[in-house]
């Protein structure tokens, strides 16, 4: 299930928006090189860049949101997650076996 909150984070009260089915999830690796640039490591397949799929307009944009989160010369982990509405009629190879018996 997908929520909001429905007030101040972590304390107010959580507010459905939409269930939904987790089609994957994959641990990105964020460096801010030494040289100020940053770079992304991670093994989901993606037909877009990495920026579109996370809501940037651009990968400077995307940078920008990082560099200033991640201390030069270092690399932190964070976790990328696939899903869609569980309504959708989309299927995926996954929904196929789910309903095997």
């Amino acid at each position: 299930m997908i929520y909001n909150w429905s007030g101040a984070a972590y304390r107010s009260k959580q507010v459905d928006v939409a269930p939904i089915i987790v089609m994957g999830f994959w641990t990105i690796l964020i460096t801010h090189e030494k040289d100020g640039s940053m770079s992304y490591f991670y093994g989901m397949k993606n037909e877009k860049p990495l920026h579109e799929t996370e809501g940037f307009n651009s990968r400077e944009e995307l940078d920008d949101w990082f560099r200033p989160l991640v201390k030069i010369g270092t690399t932190v982990g964070k976790t990328l997650m696939r899903f869609r509405l569980a309504n959708s009629k989309m299927s995926t190879p996954n929904d196929e076996n789910l309903n095997q018996k």
